[in-house]
């Protein structure tokens, strides 16, 4: 029954983030329904396999930020498989999951800072918001 509820969630948590509130990034919207997808398998997987869905929450987060998209709502599964890796898994995966937290926040404030910075140098801030500039 628990697996039946867990597959429940993990559908319903896709439906919700892959058609409602995907990310489009550079008009593309296709990647940020397969990245929702690799969110849903992991908090899918989070009780049945922790690892598994921790190594999938990584593979996903990882492919997120090679495609260059931004954080999206479907991001919320990682921390969720955190909880899993620390609840459900051994002292070992207690500690991957640790790990993964000082790791992943290290990877996404770089990602964000110096990567992702294409935006900032192309003139796109604040200031360019409907009814955020001067004179409005």
């Amino acid at each position: 029954m628990q697996s039946l509820v867990d597959a429940f969630i993990a559908f319903g948590f896709f439906g919700v983030t892959g058609f409602l509130f995907y990310t489009p990034s550079s008009g593309d919207q296709v990647w940020g329904v397969l990245v929702s997808l690799g969110m849903a398998v992991a908090l899918g997987l989070r009780r049945f396999s922790p690892f598994l869905a921790l190594a999938v929450a990584w593979a996903t987060a990882l492919a997120q930020m090679a495609m260059g998209l931004q954080p999206m709502l479907s991001n919320v599964a990682i921390f969720v498989v955190l909880y899993a890796t620390a609840a459900y898994g051994t002292r070992l995966l207690f500690w991957l999951g640790f790990s993964s937290a000082v790791a992943g926040s290290a990877a996404i404030a770089i990602y964000l800072v110096f990567v992702n910075s294409y935006v900032v140098s192309s003139g796109l801030d604040w200031r360019n918001l409907p009814g955020a500039g001067p004179g409005t």
